[in-house]
């Protein structure tokens, strides 16, 4: 081959990784390279495609997030289409990308406390359902499991546990819900209160 002939493998290389790596595909497009070049076209077709595997991306990775999908509503797309911008597709997918996008919600300081709680709950979910020895323990101070709708859940501790002792054990999953302790009225009473006590 002669150094005027492109490697066909390097530009094969190249197109495919701009078709899932979003860093790519912007360095492609602001500065395309020689076989690109004064063919905006073709850009645009690359570009395309590689919103089309976003697409597709979303369609599989959406449907796992259950009732976090419910409580957000269509905002969640947006949430997405951000979220694939700066994560490109990794093994396991679609889980792989349900779960780094839950991840996302559960750090998310402008998201309400239950709203992190529910995204939480929903990746325990998720990553429970991947084969391969697991155990994951989490607590929650809202009644997550019983989320439905864009409402708050009902506020109530629960302690939830999955496991798997080996790659083609069985999944076990138990839920807790430790009785809310009940104090008798003079106790909640600010009137009643030691002296100094600040209610």
């Amino acid at each position: 081959m002669s150094a005027a002939e492109p490697d066909l493998a390097a530009l094969q290389a190249q197109l495919a990784r701009a078709l899932v790596d979003p860093a790519a595909l912007a360095a492609l497009t602001a500065r395309p390279p020689a076989w690109l070049a004064g063919d905006p076209a073709r850009v645009r077709g690359i570009a395309f495609a590689a919103r089309s595997l976003v697409a597709k991306r979303r369609a599989e990775a959406l449907p796992l997030l259950g009732a976090v999908a419910a409580a957000l509503g269509p905002p969640l797309r947006a949430r997405f289409e951000a979220f694939a911008a700066t994560h490109a597709p990794a093994a396991g997918q679609p889980r792989s990308d349900a779960l780094r996008l839950l991840a996302t919600l559960v750090t998310d300081p402008t998201l309400p406390a239950w709203l992190r709680a529910l995204a939480r709950w929903q990746a325990g979910l998720v990553a429970a359902a991947r084969p391969g020895p697991f155990l994951r323990l989490e607590h929650f101070a809202w009644r997550v499991d019983r989320q439905r709708g864009a409402d708050p859940p009902d506020p109530g501790v629960l302690i939830a546990a999955w496991w798997r002792w080996s790659r083609r054990g069985r999944l076990h999953h138990v839920r807790l819900m430790p009785p809310r302790r009940r104090l008798p009225p003079s106790d909640l009473d600010p009137l009643n209160l030691p002296r100094g006590t600040r209610p």
